[in-house]
């Protein structure tokens, strides 16, 4: 029961007032890396854009029903940015 009490001690001090638990952690995608400058979203935070993270979060974007003109513009700007890194298409018109 000591070690319990702890324990819910240590972690009811260290959680913040809306119920979460804070923490800095830049991992993989799955903590929602932002939409970067160039259209695009990577596989962290500070990552650069990718082809994998890009289209990821433009499917989870359009199954959510965000669309061109909500929020940042984040479709029309990964769209823009699927569309200029697309090597197949590059490949298949030369």
């Amino acid at each position: 029961m000591t070690t319990l009490r702890s324990a819910l001690d240590f972690y009811s001090t260290i959680q913040a007032d809306d119920g979460h638990w804070p923490g800095d952690y830049g991992g993989p995608m799955f903590l929602l890396p932002g939409l970067n400058r160039d259209g695009g979203w990577g596989l962290h935070i500070e990552g650069p854009s990718t082809m994998f993270g890009t289209v990821l979060n433009y499917v989870s974007l359009k199954l959510l029903g965000e669309c061109a003109e909500g929020g940042e513009r984040a479709i029309e700007k990964a769209h823009k940015w699927i569309l200029e890194h697309d090597s197949f298409q590059k490949f298949v018109n030369k």
